[in-house]
């Protein structure tokens, strides 16, 4: 009996074993089949659990995709951090492959995954008000992390906005690549010309993109 209940897995690393499955099967499912079509059933088959574990986790399909929608700000936050020790140390090589960090975070099956239910939340009022917190708390971390990543950028006093601009211009190139039909013929052509020019908004004097000049000390 002893021997049994060694042997026998805890039920909260069951749950997170059990949740963990749930988010990586709503992810897939909304890259795969969208919004409209991810729903407890659709989820709890592709996870392997039954419907009733499911909605046990997640009671609501909004919980469900909240939850899958904090996760996937949660593995791109930790995607980035990830390579900071392997980051190059001189600052012109360590931006461009900063730039090529968050390029791959504006492509792949989780961009895929936020980009589809962007879409459904421009015709769903509930989707959106349930995004937009999540959202906004996605975005403050996503820039610690960058601080992080360039560290000289840290007291930029536009940040926000410099950094606005260069996700809106991945976030376009990133539906391009992934919705267009001719992605394939066209990815590799604009690529270096979207980096060079995202360089130089990251290069750019702060006065430039709205900030104030240093007021003198003399």
């Amino acid at each position: 009996m002893a021997s049994s209940a060694r042997g026998r897995t805890p039920q909260n690393e069951r749950r997170a074993r059990t949740v963990s499955a749930l988010l990586d099967a709503a992810l897939e499912s909304l890259a795969e089949v969208g919004y409209a079509a991810t729903n407890a059933r659709v989820v709890a088959r592709r996870a392997g659990v039954s419907q009733g574990a499911a909605t046990y986790h997640f009671p609501s399909r909004a919980e469900l995709i909240v939850a899958a929608l904090e996760e996937l700000a949660n593995r791109s936050e930790a995607q980035l951090r990830s390579k900071i020790p392997s980051l190059p140390r001189g600052a012109r090589k360590r931006r461009l492959a900063v730039i090529d960090l968050l390029h791959e975070l504006f492509s792949g099956p989780l961009f895929v995954a936020w980009a589809r239910l962007w879409f459904a939340a421009a015709e769903d009022e509930e989707l959106r008000d349930e995004m937009r917190p999540v959202e906004r708390r996605a975005w403050n971390r996503l820039i610690a992390a960058i601080t992080e990543l360039l560290p000289e950028l840290a007291d930029d006093p536009v940040l926000p906005a410099r950094l606005s601009v260069v996700f809106s211009t991945l976030r376009g190139l990133g539906l391009q690549e992934s919705f267009d039909p001719r992605r394939d013929e066209r990815r590799l052509q604009t690529w270096p010309a979207h980096r060079a020019a995202i360089a130089l908004i990251l290069d750019a004097d702060s006065t430039a993109l709205g900030g104030r000049r240093p007021t003198s000390l003399s």
